[in-house]
């Protein structure tokens, strides 16, 4: 049993070789660039800078580890007609996963332009894109095949019997297109698509002409203000892959403290999701004047509760945002997206 056990194991590990997921965060609209290439520069600031930690599985398996960080700025504001304006940006990903600490590094820059239209500029169309460079790696040294038992007896001496390339490399392209519209001064709502690995680049370390699926993300949301001190943010992502969807739903709930005489620039969340069939996520959030800090966990609720004891991803997300002394030259007609 014993055997068998660490045989399937290496076998799954075999598979997350040949086809790979996308990273993703349970906390997405922190990571605006890995959504939709469209946010880019939608900031209702000069620029953001945003930073996010990822810890899965910590009690089932090796913890998958991911990490973002990215800065995206508004740009040409003086030069496009009306409040249209651009946007440009720096994403960079790292991701660990598994026994075979499976990595994968990618730099990432991104652009948009945003239109804004309607009888009182209430409305913005906004599209992006996104280049990519990835590089990914597996220690081989860290498996284990069935090859290499002797009998019963594990002898990691012996060869493993695969040809596993230590790492490969490949450019990418991405897209995404964004509509918002102020319905009035107290709903907004805003609509996204985007397609990422558009070129489908060959990705396999066993050298088998293995194509990186396309992976679509449609999100939309909303934000209702109750009164000068309380907003609902309900929210759903979808995430099409190769045969593989996520869905997403939920809301939060805002309370601005910067209405009460004693406190400036303070705003408490509290938001709840549910991952269909796979998770239900709680996520605090607090923001004091430009700085934004989310904390998230999900508690599993899927078959693999009974390994997981419903434990599953630790999530911690931050956003900067800063303005320049001169300050943007237009304004946010349309609030940007926010969790």
């Amino acid at each position: 049993m014993k055997r068998f056990l660490i045989v399937l194991s290496a076998l799954v590990g075999l598979i997350t070789i040949g086809q790979s997921q996308d990273i993703h965060f349970s906390q997405f609209y922190a990571s605006p660039m890995t959504l939709n290439p469209a946010l880019t520069g939608l900031v209702p600031c000069s620029y953001r800078a945003t930073a996010n930690y990822r810890n899965q599985w910590a009690s089932v398996t090796t913890p998958y580890v991911t990490f973002s960080a990215s800065y995206d700025m508004r740009i040409l504001e003086e030069k496009l007609p009306g409040n249209d304006m651009a946007g440009v940006g720096l994403v960079i990903m790292n991701d660990k996963a598994g026994d075979g600490q499976l990595s994968n590094l990618t730099l990432a820059g991104s652009a948009a332009y945003h239109k804004v239209f309607g009888a009182t500029n209430n409305m913005d169309a906004s599209l992006g894109i996104q280049l990519s460079y990835t590089q990914r790696s597996i220690d081989e040294s860290l498996l284990i095949f069935p090859n290499q038992f002797d009998v019963d007896q594990f002898n990691p001496l012996f060869p493993s019997g695969e040809n596993i390339s230590d790492n490969l490399a490949y450019p990418d392209f991405h897209a995404g297109g964004l509509f918002s519209d102020k319905f009035s001064e107290k709903v907004t709502a805003f609509a996204g698509f985007s397609m990422f690995h558009i070129i489908a680049p060959k990705e396999s370390f066993l050298g088998d002409p293995n194509k990186l699926s396309n992976r679509m993300t449609i999100h939309a949301g909303a934000k209702y203000s109750v009164n000068s001190k309380i907003g609902i943010t309900p929210n759903i992502i979808v995430m099409m892959q190769n045969g593989a969807r996520e869905i997403n739903v939920g809301t939060g709930v805002e309370y601005d403290l910067s209405k009460t005489a004693d406190v400036k620039s303070a705003i408490l969340g509290l938001g709840a999701w549910f991952r269909v069939g796979d998770a239900v996520i709680l996520v605090p959030t607090v923001e004091w004047k430009n700085i934004r800090i989310g904390l998230s966990y999900d508690i599993n609720i899927s078959d693999l509760t009974a390994a997981s004891n419903g434990r599953g991803g630790f999530e911690v997300s931050l956003t900067y945002l800063g303005c320049l002394a001169k300050g943007p030259t237009k304004p946010m007609l349309v609030p940007c997206p926010r969790l």
